[in-house]
């Protein structure tokens, strides 16, 4: 009767160290209500996180249908120092994708528990907050290549300028000229490539076309003034 005991006791603990075991679901607690949450009543975010409801018939669809009103605002958060998530190395910013050790903002699920969802920036944890439905049970954009975040709204890093090779699942997707254009593929990322390399011959074109140009009217319609003698002397 005791093994039989300790196995049913295994059983039920064992989701919990199988499903996300990095956050600490024995101190996570339902947002809605505050009971204990449960390992297989989660909704994804983009980053490996989730949040976890409990069996309350409900709770789990208040949040997947309308994360936006069980948010509370942006916060400057340690993680290292956050019982639940302390040990959840596997998460990174939904956003962006930087990793556990540049996680310093959180947005926090209300109104009960201790649930956030934790991001990179401040400016991240705004974007989260504003628009979460495109980080909570979204998909993602971001394929082998490289991490461009939300299927819904790709970001990127640092603009494309010749020096950066942003390649990797790792690694978060370039950009070209402007925010929303992601190089998100390799398909992308080769027309940019071609795309700055003709531009950068064009401006050198342009620029040998218009000393071309100031020699030939220079040469037509110039004044040459040359010194006179009194100058000379």
């Amino acid at each position: 009767m005791a093994s039989a005991r300790h196995l049913w006791y295994l059983l039920v603990i064992l989701p919990l160290f199988m499903v996300d075991a990095s956050q600490k679901l024995r101190k996570t607690t339902c947002p809605v209500c505050n009971m204990d949450a449960k390992a297989d009543i989660n909704a994804p975010i983009l980053g490996d996180q989730h949040v976890y409801a409990c069996e309350m018939a409900g709770h789990i669809n208040m949040i997947r249908s309308n994360p936006i009103a069980n948010l509370g605002q942006p916060v400057a958060a340690d993680i290292t120092a956050d019982e639940i998530y302390m040990d959840a190395t596997d998460i990174s910013c939904p956003v962006c994708g930087k990793g556990y050790n540049q996680l310093a903002h959180a947005v926090p699920w209300l109104s009960k528990g201790a649930q956030k969802i934790y991001t990179c920036s401040e400016e991240h944890a705004q974007m989260v907050h504003d628009d979460p439905t495109a980080y909570v049970e979204a998909q993602s954009s971001s394929s082998g290549f490289c991490y461009s975040g939300a299927a819904a709204k790709p970001t990127g890093s640092v603009m494309l300028n010749g020096f950066q090779l942003a390649i990797g699942r790792e690694s978060t997707c370039l950009l070209l000229l402007f925010q929303s254009w992601v190089l998100s593929s390799a398909i992308k990322y080769a027309v940019a490539f071609v795309g700055v390399v003709l531009l950068a011959m064009s401006l050198e074109g342009f620029g040998e076309l218009r000393e071309h140009v100031h020699k030939r009217l220079l040469h037509q319609h110039g004044v040459v003034i040359r010194p006179s003698e009194n100058d000379v002397a």
